[in-house]
């Protein structure tokens, strides 16, 4: 069985933009987001918190925002495309090359250790 190996340090962020220094506002939607996500504050296993509304209503900068200003609250932020079953699958192959997970590669292929 192969040793366990971790590549990367952590926290670790994957989103797709810088953090915008003239964010303001939005206080009780960042809130509300930490109340429900934040481990320490919300004992469930798994949680996943949905932003949702009109194009153009800042639910990405929202959801940038939370992800920028709390890095240190958690071990990995991903940030996951799911505008169409492709850039699902590139967000996952993406995630996997920077973990330097074994078996991830460019192409967005999963190769077999295994069997080569």
């Amino acid at each position: 069985m192969p040793e366990h190996v971790e590549y990367i340090t952590f926290p670790f962020l994957i989103v797709p933009r810088r953090w915008n220094r003239y964010f303001y506002g939005r206080h009780e939607e960042l809130t509300n987001i930490d109340h429900y996500l934040n481990w320490t504050k919300n004992p469930l296993p798994l949680r996943t918190y949905t932003l949702y509304g009109r194009r153009g209503v800042g639910k990405t900068e929202i959801a940038l925002e939370y992800a920028h200003s709390n890095p240190a609250s958690y071990d990995a932020i991903f940030w996951i495309g799911c505008d169409t079953a492709i850039s699902i699958r590139q967000s996952f192959s993406d995630a996997a090359i920077a973990l330097k997970l074994p078996g991830a590669d460019r192409s967005g292929m999963l190769l077999d250790v295994e069997n080569g």
